[in-house]
């Protein structure tokens, strides 16, 4: 019980030490979830002036409940689906300025801040915050 006790700590230790600089943001946490859906996460935020890169791996379970929020959220734009993964993205003078693809058990997403407005900005970030 101590031993679990240390990990949970821990785990929040990580998370309320969360550090950001002008430059780069980063979060890192791997967890054991023990409610309904057993399985453990890992999420990964980097976060500069030119980009904004969200990665999170989680239990396969939950893969169709992520689909459900990211389409809700992302519902003005196009996606497309192949092979049960779900891609959404934004291309500007054939550069990709966004892209997210979700997988079981996986979301990536990328914007490249320079090509996407502040406000779609605040929306990916606050996205990777309900998503962690």
């Amino acid at each position: 019980m101590a031993t679990a006790q240390k990990k949970k700590e821990s785990a929040q230790s990580l998370t309320e030490n969360y550090r950001s600089t002008d430059s780069m943001s980063y979060f890192s946490n791997s967890t054991s979830n023990k409610s309904k859906r057993n399985g453990s996460s890992s999420i990964s935020v980097k976060n500069n002036k030119t980009m904004y890169k969200f990665r999170a791996s989680f239990n396969d379970e939950i893969t169709a409940d992520v689909r459900g929020f990211l389409q809700k959220k992302f519902e003005d734009l196009k996606f497309s689906n192949t092979n049960q993964t779900t891609f959404w993205t934004i291309v500007k003078n054939k550069e990709e300025a966004f892209s997210c693809k979700l997988s079981e058990g996986h979301v990536r997403i990328y914007a490249d801040k320079e090509m996407i407005s502040k406000g779609f900005q605040e929306k990916l970030k606050a996205i990777g915050e309900e998503l962690k």
